[in-house]
């Protein structure tokens, strides 16, 4: 499927650039994509910059699948309805995932520099 040709042509980064009111700040040595996506992570927006190339070209492929899939008429057939419907929520699931990737690879850096600041103190 796109879905899944779009997913194996993705590889995570291993350096994401954040937008802070300070300015950019860069974040190295990422974790794993995570299984499951909480809802209460925050972190700063995504600087849109080449360090952010590829994830945010991830993310806009996703979104592009969401609106193809959005346009598929089922004409009441409920076997292209639940298609639609299952191949929706794997894409959803990633997009979600994703989200979740870098928001912990921020919260990991500031509880690294959490960690040195009180180590030096």
């Amino acid at each position: 499927t796109e879905f899944d040709a779009v997913r194996t042509s993705f590889s995570l980064p291993q350096t994401i650039d954040f937008q802070t009111p300070e300015g950019i700040v860069t974040v190295s040595g990422l974790y794993e994509l995570p299984t499951e996506a909480p809802n209460d992570l925050s972190a700063p927006k995504l600087a849109f910059d080449s360090t952010n190339y590829a994830l945010h070209s991830y993310t806009e492929s996703l979104n592009r699948l969401l609106l193809k899939l959005d346009g598929v008429e089922s004409w009441g057939d409920p076997t292209v309805r639940k298609s639609r419907r299952r191949i929706v929520g794997k894409v959803e699931l990633e997009a979600s995932r994703i989200d979740t990737f870098w928001k912990q690879a921020w919260m990991a850096h500031v509880a690294a520099n959490q960690t040195s600041e009180s180590l030096s103190n």
